[in-house]
């Protein structure tokens, strides 16, 4: 399989995975609150065949999906933070230029890119090309585009 195929579709979903480190603590944190006013089961009674009730069950959904929750914010914060680490080792114009193409792309990025940068089309794509290389070392170390 090409770099190209994992590569693109990370940057892509780049900004997605930004505001997900947002979005993931403030629920999170939604769920502790929800957590105590879950009332607490009653354990006066038998059990009943089969084991639990309604509130065990909310109580062990609501830990379930914060662990769950935990575990997503840690995996998109290393990628997110890989990711940006490895944009950083671009020059300025590929930087920009990978922005345009995948993460923040504006209608008619080419012709932007080329009034920016006083470039031709052609150059833009190979300046394009030699950024996605250099990203996918900066990355993966090896390069098959």
């Amino acid at each position: 399989m090409k770099t190209s195929d994992w590569l693109i579709p990370r940057l892509r979903e780049l900004n997605g995975e930004r505001e997900a480190l947002i979005a993931i603590p403030e629920r999170i944190q939604t769920l502790k609150l929800s957590f105590g006013a879950i009332r607490a089961a009653r354990t006066d009674g038998d059990p009943v065949s089969g084991g639990t009730n309604r509130r065990e069950d909310a109580l062990l959904a609501n830990i379930a999906e914060r662990d769950r929750l935990r575990q997503n914010l840690e995996v998109t914060r290393r990628e997110v933070e890989q990711l940006e680490r490895a944009l950083k080792k671009l020059s300025e114009d590929e930087r920009l230029i990978i922005d345009r193409f995948y993460i923040d792309r504006p209608r008619d990025h080419v012709e932007r890119l080329c009034e920016e940068l006083h470039l031709e089309k052609s150059q833009v794509y190979e300046l394009k090309n030699r950024a996605l290389i250099s990203l996918a070392r900066a990355l993966y170390g090896q390069v098959n585009l």
